[in-house]
């Protein structure tokens, strides 16, 4: 006969305690860690502060903002849910502040700091706007010296080479355009080395992914110079095959491995290869391939470069009218190429040289670059832009990108190798969204988490022992620099 396993309930009765409970328990470590670094005090330090005694100091706008991504990771509103969370006295423990701004306190700041809240009406009926006149410039030096600080501090486990890509964000606010997509939205162009975001701008949709790239490039080469990273090599898809790109690198002594357009000059060089081969690997192909190389110009380079093609042959629909090579002795067939420009020495025969199948590797590995913005425009919500003004949007912007490199350095100096690959959501998943009692007492922050949570007790403790050694990246006396002068901005 089994046993009587039920457990006699005769009424549930629900009351609110006093208890301080909150679902994402890792948020307080979080927070830990960032102060730890010093990036809130230097937000204080940096940006503009109002003169009212009653005003949130900038450094609470900013751990607002944060909080918001950690606790609602799938908001579609980014701004609405702060009022779900200002009167959570636990979070408000969490972040370390006595109170939390309303969500349109929070909308009224970035319009403030973008100099476009609005503070009267003209004699005409029209908006007249007020705020800090370099609360922009302050923002936009925020997140560079901060990027700048994350690369030194990982400067043994990041690379030299920097990726450069376009993503258009839709949307439907007042400031978004028509896109080259047919969409409404707004441009972002972004640069990465490895996980850290060193670019993050913003432009009315309007503006194509190659719109004035050497410009772009040219400040993200100045950006690198003026943090002391060098930069030794560039990958960017086609919208970088400019003759003005590739002087710049060739003048920097800049390695570049760039996607060739298919036009009609690559297509002619394609006729130039002597010797067409099979890749030389270990690896058995799904789909076979040749792979060969030529020289190759434009009218805009000033030296030439070398074109690392590849073709593979494909069927094609013998009722439709084909855009490649045809070839005369198969029937219904193609070649589809693809190439990469590289200014490297590329030789087969040469051991000190590259090898084709070498500099295609290379570049393949720039997929990579769309999981980073997936990281940044959509795991950090940077691609959730809040407001109607797109100076409102870039704070915000500039804003998001400081959590996704701050998150990238919590995850290099306070957890294991197997969780430093894990992206934001997966993070809140597995280790900080952990329900927890946070309880005040002493100076003191307890997180009292339940008993089968015995081994997220056990990393926490670990965690918070490597953040104690922790050493600031910020000094107070540091001198303040200007990025608005080395960043392109077409608008």
């Amino acid at each position: 006969m089994a046993m009587n396993n039920h457990l006699r309930v005769d009424a549930i009765c629900v009351e609110a305690c006093e208890g301080d409970l909150v679902d994402t328990g890792g948020l307080a470590i979080l927070m830990r860690f960032m102060s730890k670094t010093g990036f809130f005090k230097h937000c204080d330090n940096r940006l503009p502060v109002s003169e009212s005694n009653s005003a949130y100091p900038p450094s609470t706008y900013m751990k607002t903002l944060f909080a918001l991504c950690v606790l609602y990771p799938d908001s579609s509103a980014p701004l609405d849910r702060i009022d779900d969370i200002r009167r959570s006295r636990a979070v408000r423990r969490s972040l370390g502040v006595r109170e939390i701004p309303t969500a349109k306190s929070v909308g009224d700041w970035l319009r403030r700091m973008a100099k476009r809240e609005v503070i009267g009406m003209s004699a005409d009926k029209k908006p007249q706007y007020g705020g800090y006149a370099d609360g922009l410039e302050r923002m936009q030096a925020l997140h560079y010296d901060l990027a700048g600080k994350a690369l030194i501090d990982m400067r043994g486990v990041v690379s030299n080479m920097l990726d450069f890509d376009a993503c258009a964000i839709t949307g439907s606010k007042k400031c978004d355009v028509k896109m080259y997509t047919g969409e409404r939205g707004t441009m972002s162009y972004l640069a990465f080395i490895d996980n850290i975001c060193l670019m993050a701008e913003l432009e009315s949709g309007n503006h194509s992914p190659a719109d004035s790239i050497d410009k772009r490039v040219a400040s993200c080469f100045d950006l690198c110079r003026r943090q002391g990273i060098g930069i030794l090599q560039f990958r960017s898809d086609s919208a970088a095959y400019v003759g003005e790109v590739m002087n710049e690198c060739s003048r920097r002594s800049i390695t570049f491995y760039v996607r060739a357009d298919n036009d009609v000059a690559v297509k002619r060089a394609y006729a130039t290869v002597d010797n067409w081969r099979n890749p030389k690997t270990d690896k058995a192909q799904p789909n076979a391939y040749e792979l060969g190389t030529t020289v190759h110009c434009m009218a805009t380079t000033n030296e030439a470069f070398t074109l690392v093609a590849k073709r593979e042959l494909v069927e094609r629909d013998p009722s439709e009218e084909s855009g490649q090579c045809e070839l005369e002795s198969l029937e219904n067939t193609d070649y589809r190429y693809f190439s990469v420009a590289t200014n490297e020495l590329v030789d087969d025969d040469s051991g000190g040289a590259a090898t084709p199948e070498m500099i295609v590797a290379t570049y393949n590995k720039r997929g990579n670059m769309e999981n980073r913005i997936k990281q940044l425009v959509s795991d950090a919500q940077a691609g959730r832009l809040p407001t109607s003004d797109m100076d409102a949007n870039r704070i915000y912007f500039y804003a998001m990108a400081c959590l996704h490199n701050l998150m990238e350095l919590f995850k290099y100096k306070c957890l294991d190798l197997k969780c430093q690959k894990l992206r934001l959501p997966t993070l809140i998943r597995i280790l900080l969204r952990v329900p927890a009692v946070v309880v005040l007492h002493a100076r003191r922050l307890y997180l009292r988490l339940p008993v089968y949570k015995k081994e997220i007790a056990r990393a926490y403790e670990e965690v918070l022992k490597k953040i104690s050694a922790l050493n600031t990246m910020f000094s107070k006396n540091e001198k303040q620099l200007s990025f608005a002068e080395i960043i392109f901005r077409r608008d």
